[in-house]
C-alpha cells in the first residue's frame, strides 16, 4: 500500500499498520487513515463539502484529503477508499459531546443527498423492507423473526408520533438542521463520532436518542442514569416530541437485525435485546411522564405509567 499511497496521495510514510480494511500511517508528524467509503457514489459531493466547511470553523474535526487528481474518492483493489487527516484521540465519547452542539454554517444547498429529516418516510421504507424479506428468511432465523411483528409495531407507533409532532407541535427558531451521524454507539471513540463517513444532515436530537438506545441496549448503564441525563436537556416542545419519537423507533432491533441476516452477527445476539425490551418501556413511560409535567408534547396512551391513569 505504500506505493498506492506515494503515487495518488504524494505521502510517504515509513510504516503503515493495517487494521482490518484501515490503512493507518504517520507522515511529516500527522496521523492520516486511508478506509474504504461505505456511502453510496452520490453522495461523495455532499460529504466533502460538509466536511470541508466543518473544518475551516473547528480545527478538531478531521480532514478529508483529495487524491493528486483532485478526487475525493481513489479506486484501490476493486473499492473506493478515501484518506482522512486523524487528529483526534482515541477516547470513548461521553453524553456531553452528544448532547453539544455549537453553531455551525454549512452550504444547505450542497446537501441535500445526505439530508435525512425525512424520519417518516424513510423509516415507511425500512419497514415495508423488512415485511417483504420475512417470507424469504423466517425458517433460516427463527429468533429473529418471532419479535418481528412486536417491532414493526413500535416502528408504526413511532411514525404516528412523528407526524403529529410535526404537524401539531409548533417549530422554533432552536429547530433547525444541523450535522448529526447516520448512528452512535456507546463504545464509539471520538475519532468515530467525527467521522466524515458518518454525517448526515437532520435535527441533533438524532445524535441523542441513538446514543441512549445504544446506552441502555448495550451498557450497563441504568434507565434511571439516562433518565436524569435528559431531563437536563434544555429543548423546545418540537425537540422533545422529535426525541420521543425518535427513542420510539427501536432501531436498536432493526441494525442487529440486518447485521444478523447479513452474516455479521449471531442470531443470539437479539437475545439481549428481547430480555430488556419490558424495562425499555418502563424508561420510557417514566420519562414521558416527567417531560410531559412541564412540556407539552403528545402522549403515547400506551407507554402511559400506573400513576398517570389514576
Amino acid at each position: 500500500m505504500k506505493n498506492e499511497i506515494a503515487y495518488f496521495y504524494h505521502l510517504y510514510p515509513e510504516k503503515i499498520i493495517k487494521r482490518k480494511e484501515r490503512y493507518v500511517f504517520e507522515n511529516q508528524g500527522k496521523n492520516y487513515v486511508l478506509y474504504p467509503y461505505n456511502r453510496s457514489l452520490h453522495e461523495i459531493e455532499a460529504i466533502f463539502a460538509l466536511n470541508q466547511a466543518l473544518a475551516r470553523q473547528n480545527a478538531f474535526f478531521p480532514r478529508l484529503i483529495l487524491n493528486g487528481m483532485q478526487q475525493a474518492l481513489t479506486f484501490l483493489n476493486g473499492k473506493y477508499y478515501i484518506l482522512k487527516e486523524d487528529i483526534l484521540p482515541s477516547q470513548n465519547i461521553h453524553f456531553q459531546e452528544v448532547s453539544y452542539q455549537m453553531n455551525y454554517t454549512f452550504p444547505q444547498n450542497q446537501l441535500k443527498s445526505i439530508q435525512r429529516n425525512n424520519w417518516a418516510a424513510l423509516w415507511e421504507s425500512k419497514i415495508d423492507y423488512f415485511e417483504y424479506q420475512r417470507e424469504h428468511i423466517y425458517q433460516k432465523f427463527p429468533i429473529l423473526t418471532s419479535g418481528l411483528d412486536y417491532f414493526i409495531g413500535l416502528a408504526e407507533n413511532a411514525i404516528a408520533y412523528v407526524k403529529t409532532v410535526e404537524k401539531n407541535v409548533l417549530k422554533t427558531g432552536n429547530d433547525t438542521l444541523t450535522f448529526a451521524r447516520r448512528r452512535v454507539h456507546v463504545n464509539d471513540t471520538l475519532s468515530d463520532f467525527y467521522d466524515p463517513l458518518n454525517l448526515v444532515i437532520d435535527y441533533k436530537v438524532r445524535d441523542i436518542a441513538e446514543y441512549i438506545k445504544s446506552c441502555f441496549f448495550d451498557s450497563d448503564i441504568t434507565g434511571e442514569v439516562l433518565e436524569n441525563w435528559l431531563l437536563q436537556l434544555q429543548l423546545s416542545p418540537y425537540s422533545w416530541g422529535l426525541l420521543m419519537g425518535r427513542l420510539l423507533f427501536p432501531s436498536y432491533y432493526f441494525d442487529l437485525y440486518e447485521q444478523i441476516v447479513n452474516g455479521k452477527e449471531n442470531e443470539e445476539r437479539i437475545l439481549n435485546v428481547l430480555e430488556k425490551i419490558d424495562e425499555f418501556r418502563e424508561f420510557l413511560g417514566n420519562l414521558q411522564e416527567k417531560i410531559r409535567k412541564d412540556i407539552k408534547i403528545p402522549m403515547v396512551e400506551w407507554l402511559q405509567t400506573k400513576k398517570e391513569m389514576l
